[in-house]
């Protein structure tokens, strides 16, 4: 079986990157940056993990802002929990699973 060739590939993947930016609703001014958070860490070593990092910490910040301005009537232990069931893996995969972001991982690099 032939393997598809690098401009094939290359071209696939732009169209990934376009379908998925349009399926956000957001344009990313720098797309090597989506591309390097959709990479896992067995396809490259500019992988995604730092950028999780970071981004487990934005998304918990901005959770946790929305939560605080739109629920004046909770208090701290209530603003916590609301925050993880939001924040938690089962939620965000459902959220990644609509999005179909799974067909724009770059995952084990192909030998």
């Amino acid at each position: 079986m032939n393997k598809p060739a690098k401009s094939d590939m290359t071209a696939k993947l732009s169209v990934d990157l376009k379908s998925l930016q349009e399926r956000l609703g957001y344009s990313f001014q720098k797309t090597d940056l989506l591309l390097q958070a959709l990479t896992h860490r067995s396809h490259s070593k500019k992988n995604n993990e730092r950028l999780e990092f970071l981004g487990d910490s934005v998304l918990n910040c901005t959770v946790a802002e929305i939560l605080y301005e739109r629920y004046s009537d909770l208090d701290e232990g209530d603003l916590s929990r609301v925050r993880a069931n939001l924040v938690k893996q089962q939620a965000l995969y459902e959220i990644a699973q609509a999005l179909q972001l799974s067909d724009c991982l770059r995952l084990v690099r192909a030998s």
